[in-house]
Parts: C-alpha cells; structure tokens; sequence
C-alpha cells in the first residue's frame, strides 16, 4: 500500500487522442492525481466539472491535474469534448496505473459485489514523491477536498500570491477568501445546474 513520503509510481498512458503521458513528464510541477471510476457518470462529472472550475488555480500553483479511469480512450474523448475539460485524463484499461496505486477493489451494489476503481486522489509533489492521500471520496465532501488541495499547494508555494496582479481572481486577499470564492463557485456552479 502506498503511503505518504512514497515514490508515486511512473506510468505511460494515453490521453483522449492517444498522446502517451508519463507521471515522469511533470517532474518539476506538483501534480494531482486522481482517480474515479467512469466517464458521464453524475459523481465523476460532478468532479471534473468541479477542476474544471479552479483549473486555473491550480495551473497558477504550478500544479497539473490528471484524471485516471479504465474507459476506453474513444470515451474519453466524448468525455472531454462533451463537458470542455481543460487538463488531462488517461485511459487505463489494462489498469496498470490503478493497480499501481491500489485503488481497484471489491464494492458492493444491491448485494451484488464487483471489481471497480475507489474514488482517490493522490497529491504529488515536485520531485514526485506522495504528499497526500484521500481514498474512498464521497463526492458530497468533494468541495472540501479541493480546498484542502489548494491549501497544501499555497503551502508549498508562497509566492503564489506574491503579485496581486497575477491572482485570478482580484479582491482575493489571503487564503480565507480564496476559499470562500471557491465555495461560491461550486455552489453557484450546482444551483444553476438545478435550475
């Protein structure tokens, strides 16, 4: 099992247009790492939309994001293309990255049990060593779970916001109002999907 302080595991994978990304590539950013079960489902959309939404952050926090599913790369085109997802996603049907990070399991539906991949981020520092782990999300405390990602790469990064200019947002001061901006994001983001 992998642990905080771990060598992430490298992989080669492709993305939606069967370009070959390797973990190893992005040496030198940190890196977020997740993994979610299948494309077009409402939890994993509800994710990737909620990346989508603070991509930029992230980017501004020398920081990629890469999402891993077993779909198949002609999915995960429809995926990308369908909801404009800015970062990367990578096919993995022989599921080498997902055994490499031990996120495939046995569930349970209705009685029925069966082999998937456990909703998991890993949070990947520059020199590629594992950072933070969080297994087994439940996607309503998935707002939560961004926040505390940026929290810890504003903690690696303190000029992140060393020049007002450069924030995204302007009006954000310090961390706590980042934060709150992110929330408002994400709710306004739900409410006008309920609407």
């Amino acid at each position: 099992m992998l642990e905080i302080n771990s060598k992430a595991p490298d992989f080669s994978l492709p993305d939606e247009n069967g370009t070959i990304h390797k973990l190893s590539d992005y040496l030198g950013k940190k890196v977020v790492l997740y993994f979610y079960p299948k494309d077009n489902t409402s939890g994993c959309t509800m994710q990737a939309l909620e990346f989508k939404r603070l991509f930029d952050v992230f980017n501004n926090a020398n920081t990629i994001i890469i999402g891993i599913s077993k779909d198949s790369i002609k999915s995960h085109l429809n995926f990308k293309t369908k909801y404009e997802l800015p970062f990367i996603i990578l096919s993995d049907p022989n599921l080498e990255a997902i055994n490499a990070y031990n996120v495939y399991e046995e569930k349970s539906m209705y009685g029925r049990k069966y082999m998937g991949v456990v909703r998991s981020t890993f949070i990947i520092d520059e020199k590629g060593f594992i950072k933070d782990i969080k297994r087994k999300l439940d996607m309503t405390l998935n707002t939560e779970e961004l926040i505390e990602i940026i929290n810890y790469i504003i903690e690696l990064k303190d000029d992140f916001y060393n020049e007002k200019e450069e924030i995204l947002w302007q009006g954000i001061d310090n961390i706590a109002d980042l934060k709150d901006h992110i929330v408002n994001i994400v709710y306004e983001t739900r409410k006008s999907e309920d609407e």
